[in-house]
């Protein structure tokens, strides 16, 4: 009997090592994660910026004795941008002339100017307008200034474009002169 009882003893512990055995066999690996997805940032327009721009302007008056040129100066600004599209900003610029106003140089104009834009991610088109100054040898002016233009970020800091702006001076300096000038120019920005 005790040899039944252990072949009976056996044979269970034999039963339950095998079945230990192939429950381990069942234990399978978990998969591996999935890859972290990859995230682009969006471009942001919001910040100041700092740049140049090079172009060219026709002078117009009532009185005759206009002249074109290129202008060349700079330009400070800063754009804050609402969820992902609309972009309102600020800007003034100087640039040096070659235009005429009825004979007299222009010297130099200054604006200070709003910016309503429309971004798609990298690119954005703007207009623009405000107060504009004008110095033309002897006589300078307030007047007005309105444009637009379209602008891509290459990189998170260099931003090329291209813009137009329309001046417009009524009675220039009391001196009965209409003048305005339509400036096409390229410009590049640095924004930090």
């Amino acid at each position: 009997m005790k040899k039944i009882l252990y072949v009976a003893l056996a044979a269970l512990a034999i039963s339950a090592v095998g079945t230990a055995a192939r429950a381990a066999d069942v234990v399978t690996e978990q998969p591996p994660a999935p890859p972290a997805p990859v995230v682009v940032p969006v471009f942001s327009w919001t910040g100041v910026y700092l740049g140049a721009n090079l172009g060219y302007g026709w002078a117009n008056t009532n009185i005759g004795g206009d002249d074109n040129g290129f202008v060349g100066g700079g330009q400070i600004g800063y754009n804050y941008e609402f969820g992902n599209h609309l972009v309102l900003g600020i800007e003034g610029d100087m640039d040096a002339t070659g235009m005429d106003f009825g004979g007299n140089n222009v010297d130099y104009t200054i604006t200070g100017r709003a910016r309503l834009g429309y971004a798609f991610d990298r690119w954005m088109v703007y207009g623009t307008g405000g107060v504009a100054y004008a110095k033309a040898g002897d006589f300078h002016d307030t007047g007005w200034v309105a444009g637009g233009g379209i602008e891509w970020a290459a990189t998170d800091h260099i931003v090329p474009g291209i813009e137009y702006l329309h001046y417009g001076f009524n009675d220039f300096d009391h001196t009965g002169v209409n003048a305005d000038a339509d400036v096409l120019r390229a410009r590049i920005s640095f924004k930090f």
